[in-house]
């Protein structure tokens, strides 16, 4: 179908596009597995696609290719299934550096940090992005990249965004009810489900699932079991359940970390939770939590490792990493795609005032620093069916804009998160900016934020 006239006039439009970033960080569109407090929502564990779902459509946990780990409650579960109240999880792929005896969270000369979370009912927020979202900010996902020597030169991390809060995603855009309260979230379940070593290769693919769980849920599997294999359960543990892909089924939970090994005493709650557990123990297991603590200094916690101490994390500066006043977190995911030599580099939102609410997730990333940068775009449906145009500015503010491919798309029945990936060939030295629109044979039309690479 043609284009409407006035889409076609905003697109082509060489007026300049503002330089910061939009309300919506880079994180606004990333799928994640996440869990609600009960007297919130009805929903427990569920799991929210690519691109922004309304509130009338609620998020379940789909079924997993073949011989992939399931993460409904009933599959990870099992006879324990209905007295568990999930308070903190992770599937132990969360990207985070080797702490030092001190703390200190170095990813590395070419590498970044960065976290995804939420808050706690009632939290403190001190802090003018979240006073935005106020009164209820508890339903929220927060973005947060933490300071480093190297962020801008090396990864195309625009400064400005550095040590900088920003909200990615509220109830509205996970298909919750206003109310929602988050208490738990991981963003690499949904890739470890489908069986990808997505968002790149850089994922080292861990099939486990780690949890902790609310101090009523501890009693009630106490009461009912004697606790997980007649062990008792404490809400300052930190407890998991291995994928077996001989029996394509979970085991049964086990400790993981007692209150004891993480530094806690036994009237403790784990409420938050971020875990690196690589299967092959090329790197020590590493633990990042956070407890029920009203102090601001103590709300996110890592264990050293082979050490019964956790202490609060610090940059590679030394300074500590408190994601600017948030309060009370009680749910978080760690980032950091330069564990090995790879550089990659990350396309950014930027600000374009007409645009709202953006369908579609357009991602960039070069993982070498080379000519070639690829493109993702996600957030379709299974109604979808049409074409999938990529618009591309080079040459900065004032650049031409031109339509740089045209796709025809027809996916078969499925239920979201659809994508479709090509290869950006290189366009030389420089910044460039590139933006999707996706034509509907309905006559409909979605789009994404436009987004910025250093080549």
């Amino acid at each position: 179908m043609k284009p409407l006239p006035c889409i076609v006039s905003f697109l082509l439009a060489s007026a300049a596009f503002a330089q910061s970033p939009p309300t919506r960080g880079v994180f606004q569109a990333i799928p994640h597995l996440f869990s609600v407090d009960t007297g919130s929502s009805p929903l427990d564990l569920a799991w929210k696609p690519q691109g922004d779902i309304p509130s009338t459509v609620q998020p379940i946990v789909p079924v997993a290719a073949a011989n992939c780990p399931d993460f409904k409650r009933a599959e990870l579960f099992g006879a324990y299934e209905p007295y568990v109240e999930l308070d903190a999880m992770s599937t132990g792929n969360d990207h985070i550096p080797t702490p030092s005896a001190t703390g200190v969270l170095d990813p590395g000369q070419d590498g970044w940090l960065a976290f995804t979370f939420s808050v706690r009912h009632g939290s403190m927020r001190t802090n003018s992005v979240m006073a935005a979202r106020a009164p209820q900010v508890e339903g929220d996902i927060y973005g947060y990249f933490v300071p480093g020597a190297s962020v801008v030169v090396e990864t195309g991390v625009p400064s400005a965004v550095v040590d900088q809060l920003f909200f990615e995603q509220g109830p509205e855009h996970i298909g919750l009810l206003p109310t929602a309260d988050i208490d738990a979230h991981d963003a690499y379940a949904p890739y470890v489900q489908a069986g990808e070593s997505a968002p790149s290769a850089l994922l080292f693919r861990n099939d486990a699932f780690f949890f902790s769980v609310t101090p009523a849920s501890a009693a009630a599997l106490n009461t009912q079991f004697g606790g997980f294999s007649g062990v008792p359960v404490h809400a300052a543990d930190v407890y998991v359940v291995y994928w077996d892909s001989m029996q394509g089924a979970w085991e049964k939970p086990e400790l993981f970390r007692s209150f004891a090994q993480l530094g806690l005493t036994s009237q403790d709650d784990v409420d938050a939770l971020a875990v690196r557990s690589i299967a092959s123990h090329v790197l020590p297991d590493v633990v990042m939590f956070s407890t029920r603590n009203p102090d601001p200094n103590l709300t996110l916690l890592v264990q050293i490792p082979g050490t019964s101490t956790s202490v609060p994390p610090k940059d590679r500066f030394n300074q500590p990493i408190r994601l600017i006043n948030s309060g009370d977190i009680d749910a978080v995911s760690v980032y950091d795609p330069e564990f090995a030599t790879y550089n990659r580099r990350l396309g950014w939102p930027v600000s374009r005032p007409e645009l709202s609410q953006p369908a579609l997730s357009l991602g960039l990333h070069n993982e070498t620093g080379g000519s070639t940068t690829l493109v993702s775009v996600a957030g379709f449906r299974a109604s979808d069916a049409g074409r999938l145009d990529l618009w591309i500015r080079v040459g900065g503010q004032s650049g031409t804009v031109t339509l740089y491919k045209g796709i025809g798309v027809r996916y078969p029945s499925q239920t979201y998160a659809w994508s479709r990936s090509v290869v950006l060939p290189g366009l030389g030295a420089g910044d460039f900016d590139m933006w999707a629109m996706f034509w509907s044979d309905t006559g409909a039309h979605k789009y994404s934020w436009v987004t910025r690479i250093r080549q």
